[in-house]
Formats: structure tokens, C-alpha cells, sequence
């Protein structure tokens, strides 16, 4: 295979010529490598009023760039009597068990346990490129896991690990590009945080207060306006069961969504089974819903409602139930059925250990509040303009997301170069 001019073909693929391929502890890319410990938790001095932050796995999957603090503290004490070390700031953290190749830099010092490998980069090696180059290795992982009751590195795998090697100037570029795309990243994450934050307010406060109200009278389910009044579901809504049996699934054909494809406020279409045209016409085409309707699942996911904003065509499983309406809001009720108004009677109304059901007796004796027509509808629009800006921040963020993934492949390969001046 010939090689293109000014590139050279390495075991990470085709490279510029000028570029090298080094191992993580080469000298050129980290000054120390090393992995953590953990301070027996029976010793309580160990982790009383301890000051040093302590990173385990879920502090590295529940950050983004950088790390900050975590939630576990350890002494000074526990850190000198456990194979742990005071790991400075601007260092990679880098997961070996369970969620492997997860990769964080501290902007703290900080200790971590024995399932995380700490990189001091060299003054060679600038900090964020090698963050993205350990992002990028993750792929390749799996060829080098030890095989345990857990799928695992270790330290002298990660020691091992290979990455591309440019210059300085190119590393920092190559990095700034990366950094915008994460920058661009977290503020949608931050407006989409927000968005959830004032919509979670103005659910509570909205589906039970409604808009401009200055008298209130207690009920049921609470203090609602005085022109308000408390019904049931089934006063509400036709609620359509399913008492078709399990339909032979076919590989193409209608959805049908089942208790586990409802969750999240939203229908899951990607993990649906599927039936066929014929299937359809003989047993489920009474069970379809349109544009408008809720589908509200019994149970696995149970009290999850989502609001049909298709006019595809599905079909409902066992244990799923169609809610529908020509007289009331449909999207009123959507954040209705979603909101702590239905979550302490789903609690108190479900059966169930392991896992979880509502009757379908108890679905129609769920008590909500019943609001004029008209406030309905605009306590709806409110809500919903929410979720289409949130939703839209979402698009935006995969967006970005899916630009990474492509900048790192090209950027991280030298594929495409970044001006160095």
C-alpha cells in the first residue's frame, strides 16, 4: 500500500513523516506514571475530617474536562499509611477497572484509589493533547483487557499505551481546536442544566398554582386555585388497554412499544420490536396511537408517560396503555402525569418488589388536578417552548459532539494539519 508523500505508515496508521509514535512513559510524553491505593475504611481517622480530595471511578464519569473536587475526602493520615499519593495539579487521571479509559485532568491535587493511573506530562507533552490522545485510545482498548471477573487494564498496560508525538507548537494547536469544540460542548451543557432547572420549577409551580391565581383552596392533592377542580384520569381521558397477545415480531415492520421503551418522558422507537403490515391488520391495529395521545406504561419503567408527537404509525404492547382526549389538553397532562403531583400516588398505588406495577384500576383513579381548557393550554405552550429549547441545545450538543469525533480522528492522525506559525 502506497504511502502518501510526507506521511509514513507506524502500527498507529499512516502519520506525517515528522510526527513520531511514543509509549505513554516515554520521558517525552509523562515525567511519572502511577497508580493509587485506598485507605482501609476501618480506620476512621483515615477519612475523618479529611481535606484531601479522593478520586475514585465515579468522580472521573461524573466530570467533563477537568476535575475539581470530588465527593470522598481522605486525612493526612490515610494518605501516609496506603499505597495513595498527593497527585499535583494539571495531571491526567486515567480509569483501569470498569469504566476503562476514562480519562480526567485534576485541577486540584488530589489522591485516587488503586483502580485509576495518574500521568504527570513532561514539559514536552502539553496537558490537554494528551487528554485527547488518551480520549482517543479508548476504541483500541479492548485488545489489551485482562480478563477477570471484571474486563480491566492495568498499569503496566496503560505504561505501554501508544500515541501520536508532534512538535510542542503542534500538540498546543491541535489541542485548541479540541478545547472550542468542549467549550462549545459545556455551554450547551449549562443552558441545557438550566433549562431543566426552571423547568423543573415551573412544573411545580404552574401544574399546581396555575397562572395569576390569588385564591387557593386545599384538596386531594394539594392547595390548587379556588376555579380549579381535582378529577380522575378516567374522567379525563379514554384509556385504551392492550388485550392483544405478544404479536410475532418481525425484523421490518410497525413498532410496538413495550413498558421499557417508555422512559424518559420520551418513546425509545430504536429499541422497539417490531410487526408485520399482516400482524397488524388481525390483532393490534385497534391499539395504535396517533398524534396527541399519551402512552403511559404499567410497569418496568412504570408511571412513565410520553407524549405521541408523531404521526408514524406504532402499536402498543402488553402493559402499555393508551391515554386520549378531544376535550382536554393532551401535553397539559403529559407534564401532569411526569411531575410529583402522580409520583408519591404511583408509589403508594404500585405492587411489586423487584419490579414494579400499577394496576390499570389504580391508573384510572389517579387524581389530578383539572384546570379550565384554556390554562391548560397555555400552562402547555410554557412548558413545551422549554423542551424545544432544551431540545434544540440537545441537537446542537450532538452536534458537536459528532464535529469532536471527526477533529479528533483527522487532527489526532495529522491527517489534517493545524497552522503552526
Amino acid at each position: 500500500m502506497s504511502v502518501k508523500s510526507g506521511y509514513k505508515q507506524t502500527e498507529l496508521g499512516e502519520i506525517p513523516e515528522e510526527w513520531d509514535v511514543l509509549t505513554l512513559v516515554d520521558r517525552k510524553v509523562s515525567k511519572e506514571m502511577r497508580a493509587g491505593g485506598t485507605p482501609l475504611r476501618t480506620v476512621n481517622e483515615y477519612y475523618k475530617d479529611g481535606s484531601i480530595p479522593f478520586v475514585r471511578i465515579e468522580d472521573i464519569t461524573n466530570s467533563k474536562r477537568y476535575l475539581c473536587d470530588t465527593r470522598l475526602k481522605i486525612s493526612s493520615l490515610g494518605l501516609k499509611n496506603s499505597a495513595a499519593w498527593l497527585v499535583p495539579r494539571d495531571s491526567v487521571l486515567y480509569s483501569m477497572y470498569a469504566s476503562f479509559g476514562e480519562a480526567v485532568i485534576n485541577k486540584v491535587r488530589v489522591a485516587t484509589n488503586q483502580a485509576i493511573i495518574a500521568i504527570i506530562p513532561s514539559e514536552t507533552c502539553q496537558l490537554d493533547f494528551l487528554y485527547y490522545c488518551l480520549q482517543a485510545l479508548k476504541p483500541r482498548l479492548y485488545v489489551f483487557l485482562r480478563e477477570t471477573t471484571q474486563k480491566n487494564l492495568n498499569a503496566e498496560i496503560v505504561k505501554n499505551l501508544k500515541i501520536v508525538y508532534p512538535s510542542f507548537d503542534e500538540q498546543l494547536r491541535i489541542a485548541a481546536v479540541l478545547s472550542t469544540v468542549d467549550d462549545a460542548i459545556q455551554k450547551c451543557d449549562d443552558i441545557i442544566t438550566k433549562m431543566l432547572e426552571l423547568k423543573k420549577g415551573l412544573m411545580q409551580q404552574l401544574l399546581m398554582r396555575g397562572i395569576e391565581h390569588t385564591q387557593f383552596k386545599q384538596t386531594e392533592i394539594g392547595e390548587i386555585p379556588e376555579e380549579w377542580d381535582v378529577s380522575s384520569l378516567a374522567s379525563i381521558f379514554t384509556i385504551i388497554d392492550c388485550k392483544h397477545k405478544t404479536p410475532a415480531y418481525t425484523d421490518m415492520g410497525y413498532p410496538v412499544v413495550r413498558p421499557g421503551d417508555v422512559d424518559f418522558r420520551h418513546i425509545s422507537f430504536d429499541t422497539c420490536k417490531r410487526t408485520s403490515y399482516e400482524e397488524y391488520l388481525d390483532h393490534t391495529s385497534n391499539y395504535t396511537p396517533k398524534r396527541g395521545d399519551i402512552v403511559f406504561s404499567r410497569n418496568a419503567s412504570y408511571g412513565a408517560a410520553a407524549y405521541v408527537a408523531t404521526d408514524d404509525k406504532f402499536v402498543i404492547g402488553q402493559d402499555v396503555v393508551i391515554l386520549t382526549s378531544d376535550t382536554s389538553s393532551t401535553l397539559f397532562y403529559y407534564y401532569v402525569l411526569n411531575s410529583h403531583i402522580l409520583a408519591k400516588q404511583l408509589e403508594r398505588l404500585s405492587t411489586g418488589s423487584t419490579f414494579k406495577r400499577i394496576d390499570l384500576q389504580h391508573i384510572r383513579r389517579l387524581k389530578v388536578p383539572f384546570p379550565p381548557l384554556m390554562e391548560q393550554q397555555e400552562i402547555a405552550s410554557i412548558l413545551s417552548t422549554i423542551d424545544e429549547k432544551t431540545g434544540t441545545e440537545r441537537q446542537e450538543k450532538e452536534a458537536l459532539k459528532s464535529l469532536k469525533k471527526g477533529l479528533m480522528n483527522d487532527l489526532l492522525t495529522g491527517k489534517v494539519r493545524v497552522r503552526v506559525t
